[in-house]
C-alpha cells in the first residue's frame, strides 16, 4: 500500500504542500549556493591581496638591501679598495616571473624595479667607466630608489595592509 491514501492525493492541500516543499528546497539550495559562491569569492580576494602584499614587501626589502650593497660598493671605491665587486640580490625579482600575483603589483612599481636592475647591470658592465664613475652613477641610482621608489612601495604596501585589516586579516 502507498504512503498516501487515494483521498489525500486528490486533495488540493496535498498538492499545495508538495509544491511549497519543492519551492522551499529549490530556494534553499539557491541561497546556499549563492552564499557559498560569495564566501569563495571573498576568500579568493583576501588570498590574492595577502599574496600580493607579501610579494610587494619582499621586492621592497630586496631593493632596499640592494641599495645597501650599492652603498657598500661606493664606500669601497672611496677607500680605494682594489677591484671592488657588487653583487645584487635578485631572488625575489626572478621569482616574480613565476608568481601569479606579480602583475597585480602596480605597473609603475614594477617598471621602477625593472629599470633599477637594468640600470645597475648596465653601469657595472660599461667597460669605458672606471670605478669612480660607476660609484657616482650607482649613487644616483641608489638615491632615486631610496627617495622616490621605496616610499611608493611603502605606501602601496600600507594601502594593501589597510584593506586586509578591514577584512579582518592581519599581515
Amino acid at each position: 500500500m502507498s504512503a498516501y491514501s487515494r483521498g489525500e492525493v486528490r486533495s488540493a492541500a496535498f498538492w499545495i504542500s508538495q509544491i511549497v516543499i519543492i519551492i522551499a528546497t529549490v530556494g534553499g539550495v539557491y541561497l546556499a549556493a549563492s552564499q557559498g559562491l560569495r564566501q569563495a569569492m571573498q576568500f579568493d580576494t583576501i588570498k590574492s591581496l595577502q599574496n600580493n602584499y607579501y610579494l610587494r614587501k619582499s621586492l621592497q626589502n630586496e631593493l632596499s638591501d640592494n641599495v645597501g650593497y650599492m652603498r657598500d660598493y661606493i664606500g669601497k671605491v672611496g677607500q680605494r679598495v682594489v677591484n671592488p665587486s657588487l653583487n645584487l640580490e635578485t631572488f625575489v625579482w626572478n621569482s616574480m616571473t613565476y608568481s601569479p600575483t606579480a602583475l597585480e603589483t602596480p605597473s609603475d612599481l614594477l617598471r621602477e624595479a625593472q629599470k633599477f636592475y637594468h640600470s645597475a647591470a648596465d653601469i657595472m658592465a660599461n667597460p669605458h667607466w672606471n670605478d669612480a664613475n660607476r660609484a657616482k652613477a650607482l649613487g644616483e641610482l641608489a638615491d632615486h630608489i631610496e627617495k622616490e621608489v621605496l616610499p611608493r612601495f611603502e605606501a602601496s604596501g600600507a594601502e594593501l595592509q589597510s584593506r586586509l585589516k578591514q577584512m579582518g586579516v592581519e599581515v
